[in-house]
């Protein structure tokens, strides 16, 4: 049904694997590799990371594994991330080529490209914390994270630094925590108190400083979260961290949607903003209802403030330029620093670095012999 969506929609539908295409012990419930392409009879290109090592070994073995008829889908092999010198590569190339059969259509290069991981493969959970940064943003990292890639728009100040907790130990002395969406809230709230993270959080909004959750994030900072049907576990009912008199029901299902509105600058970490048109996407489970102050114009809450507290269900909020502006400049204020708004939007730096990513693929890709493929298929 996804698949059919986006056919019926565009010109070009590209399927991206998961993982090996030949787990073996898995193959039988295949339904994102070559089991995929077989069902939409789709051609197949291979892409290896060198990175890792043992690029040819990996190429050899992994057509060598497939099925005749899922070699016949293999059309090309892309190896990507080299380090190097190309030239170096070449024999290896050629010989790969002889053994397997199959073209090899391009050496992509290791470098650097700011643009959205995927969820929970990042190298950014990694990176130190910069003392010299102005405003010090604090994000948990919940056992569950996701949508991760909300906090992207954050990175592109320069001013900005991004801290991301896994222990009490490190929180205390940022301008703002963030509590990003998790997969399994109950189970984050349970992990986040029995490290003492929670109760650190707490104390910190108690100080003054700033709180913004988002999707499971929000859902945390109410007083409990209910789960009468066990979507996400065992535990029905967990004390939230009470920063907002809301309480969740994780529901059967689940709600995606597009969404537009307005968001009211009227209370909170808020007040002062004005009313400005805000655009993002929600998917979640729990349905959040309570007594804060719905900063939305919808009948549901999809964004509630209070005080330093605010609480969304809106993945994609800091891309809003004015919003994130705002909060930042107030942030920037409190600390005396001087108030500036962002060159670019999230979405223009995003376009750029695409841009350099597409630049750089035409530069070492055979793009020749893949419009062949999509040709002849």
């Amino acid at each position: 049904e996804a698949y059919s969506g986006i056919k019926n929609n565009y010109d070009i539908c590209v399927v991206e694997g998961a993982g090996s295409p030949v787990e073996l012990n898995m193959k039988h419930d295949d339904i994102v590799n070559m089991g995929l392409a077989e069902m939409v009879d789709a051609p197949v290109i291979l892409v290896a990371d060198i990175d890792r090592g043992g690029v040819f070994a990996s190429i050899y073995g992994t057509i060598e594994l497939m099925d005749p008829d899922e070699k016949k889908r293999v059309k090309g092999v892309i190896v990507n991330k080299f380090r190097g010198n190309v030239d170096i590569l070449r024999p290896g190339l050629k010989k790969i080529e002889e053994l397997t059969g199959v073209p090899i259509l391009g050496v992509m290069p290791y470098f650097e490209l700011d643009i959205e991981d995927e969820d929970g493969v990042t190298e950014k959970f990694n990176k130190i914390k910069d003392k010299k940064g102005q405003i010090n943003i604090s994000v948990i990292k919940l056992k569950h994270i996701s949508n991760f890639t909300d906090i992207d728009a954050l990175m592109v100040n320069k001013d900005v630094n991004i801290n991301y907790v896994t222990s009490f130990h490190e929180i205390g002395d940022e301008d703002l925590i963030i509590i990003p969406g998790s997969k399994n809230t109950i189970d984050d709230l349970k992990d986040i108190k029995e490290k003492g993270i929670a109760q650190e959080i707490i104390k910190a909004s108690r100080k003054g400083t700033p709180i913004i959750g988002v999707c499971g994030g929000f859902q945390i900072l109410g007083q409990r979260v209910l789960d009468p049907y066990g979507i996400e576990g065992d535990i029905k009912e967990l004390p939230g961290l009470g920063l907002l008199d809301m309480e969740t029901v994780m529901e059967r299902e689940k709600l995606t949607k597009q969404y537009s509105g307005t968001l009211l600058g009227k209370v909170g970490l808020l007040e002062g903003l004005g009313n400005i048109n805000i655009n993002g996407y929600e998917i979640h489970q729990g349905v959040t209802t309570g007594n804060e102050v719905s900063v939305t114009e919808d009948e549901r809450f999809v964004a509630v403030a209070k005080d330093n507290i605010m609480g969304t269900y809106l993945h994609g909020i800091f891309d809003n330029l004015e919003f994130t502006d705002f909060i930042l400049n107030k942030i920037r204020e409190k600390k005396g620093l001087e108030a500036k708004n962002s060159e670019v939007s999230f979405d223009e730096y995003r376009l750029k670095e695409l841009d350099k990513l597409e630049k750089i693929f035409r530069e070492n890709v055979d793009m020749k012999a893949i419009y062949k493929i999509l040709e002849e298929n």
